[in-house]
């Protein structure tokens, strides 16, 4: 593990106990609003593609908050994070919930997954823009999952990124995150965004076939935080809005400007 992944580790290590609470964010607009929406379209899509039977990769699985519903529709699952301390999390949520036999917990790196290839049924890999080398990260995926199945992960969208710095009027910070394709995002960690055809491209190199691009969170670009929080008590416009968000999920082209980028690819 390298000096980088050691300091990723060591910050979600700090904050394990605190993860779950789901703080605010300001720069990407990241609330109760952007929580709801999230979670109601990720577990849509994530559920979408869920095998009737087998194993299921659960990887950067933090605290479970995927492993746990996937394990309780009776697949097993294995969850891998590189923070010890999450893990720690996990359990305890996991054998609250009655599915801790369901879940196998492995401390390691999404970059060197000790594991036989063919060996899943499914990957998920949700917000790993924490990845230093994500083109490495997708020939693991592509090595460890069976043929015929797929492979489900998600990272920052980079035109979103820009825009939130755009907002903040630091241009430097844009011309940075242009050049470098990395950011350093409020907790001082590095950050990887990227554009659907970069992903596709990346995809590709492993030797995945993308089937969809999937983006939304056109509610982030709401920054009046007061209008946020209006739409979220507010149960009919609060439905209005996760409407609005899954019909944009549907349309591929509005994956640039969504505030995350979900990339469902086939081995």
């Amino acid at each position: 593990m390298n000096d980088y992944r050691k300091k990723v580790a060591d910050y979600f290590n700090s904050i394990a106990e605190k993860y779950d609470r789901r703080e605010i964010y300001p720069l990407f607009s990241y609330d109760e609003l952007s929580w709801y929406v999230i979670d109601d379209l990720e577990w849509k899509y994530i559920k979408m593609y869920l095998p009737e039977k087998g194993i299921v990769l659960d990887v950067a699985g933090g605290t479970g908050r995927l492993a746990i519903p996937i394990a309780k529709l009776g697949l097993d699952v294995v969850l891998v994070d590189i923070s010890e301390k999450m893990l720690s999390v996990a359990r305890k949520k996991a054998v609250e919930e009655g599915v801790a036999n369901k879940i196998r917990f492995i401390l390691g790196d999404i970059h060197d997954l000790k594991f036989d290839d063919e060996y899943f049924d499914l990957v998920v890999a949700i917000n790993i823009e924490y990845c230093d080398n994500l083109e490495k990260v997708l020939k693991e995926f592509h090595r460890i999952v069976k043929r015929d199945h797929y492979v489900i992960f998600s990272v920052d969208s980079l035109l979103f990124v820009l825009w939130c710095f755009l907002n903040l009027g630091d241009l430097k910070s844009v011309i940075n995150t242009i050049k470098e394709g990395k950011y350093i995002d409020e907790d001082e960690i590095y950050c990887w965004a990227y554009t659907p055809s970069q992903l596709k491209q990346l995809c590709r190199h492993a030797g995945l076939s993308v089937e969809k691009i999937i983006g939304f969170g056109l509610c982030s670009f709401i920054k009046d935080y007061e209008l946020r929080k209006k739409i979220f008590k507010d149960h009919k416009l609060r439905k209005l809005a996760l409407k609005l968000e899954t019909m944009i999920s549907k349309i591929e082209d509005f994956a640039p400007i969504a505030n995350h980028i979900i990339v469902i690819a086939k081995k």
